[in-house]
C-alpha cells in the first residue's frame, strides 16, 4: 500500500487519490483471499473419490459428474482472476512517488488511458478501459465482461 507521504502523480483532477487506492487495495485483498479460498474448495470438488465411493445409481454418478464439471469451470475462472488481482495489487503497492512507471494502476494496458472510476470500483482488477475490453472481447470472441 502506498505510504501517506507518497503523492500519486496522475492526470489533473484524477480520482486516483491515496484514499481511493487504499479502498481498492482493501477490495483487491478481499477478492484475492476469496478467490484462493474458493479455488481450494473447487479443487476438492474435482478430486475423484475411491472406487468404493463411486458406486451408485446413474443419477448419483451424473450429479457427481456435473459437480466436477462445475468445479472445473470455477477453477478455470479463478485461474484467470487470481493473477489479474495479484497484478493490480502489485501495481498499487509499487506506485513510485511522483513518477510514472511503464504500467500504472488504473491505466488501460491497450491504449494507456485512465480507466473510469466506476469501472475500477466495479472491477478493481480491470486491466482495460471499457472500449478496449469490448474490442478485446470481439477479437477473442468472448462474451464475458471483466
Amino acid at each position: 500500500m502506498p505510504s501517506k507521504s507518497k503523492s500519486v502523480s496522475r492526470q489533473k483532477g484524477s480520482f486516483l487519490t491515496l484514499d481511493f487506492l487504499r479502498k481498492q487495495n482493501e477490495s483487491l485483498e478481499t477478492k484475492l483471499a476469496d478467490c484462493q479460498s474458493l479455488r481450494r474448495l473447487a479443487l476438492q470438488g474435482i478430486k475423484v473419490p475411491p472406487s468404493d465411493e463411486r458406486r451408485g445409481d446413474e443419477i448419483e454418478r451424473a450429479l457427481t459428474f456435473g459437480e466436477k464439471q462445475r468445479a472445473a469451470q470455477q477453477l478455470e475462472e479463478y485461474g484467470k482472476t487470481i493473477p489479474q488481482v495479484t497484478r493490480a495489487l502489485s501495481l498499487i503497492n509499487n506506485l513510485p512517488a511522483g513518477k510514472r512507471s511503464r504500467e500504472n494502476y488504473g491505466e488501460c494496458v491497450d491504449c494507456g488511458k485512465l480507466i473510469s472510476q466506476k469501472r475500477l470500483e466495479a472491477v478493481p482488477w480491470a486491466e482495460r478501459c471499457i472500449p478496449c475490453q469490448e474490442k478485446n472481447q470481439r477479437l477473442l470472441g468472448v462474451n464475458q465482461c471483466l
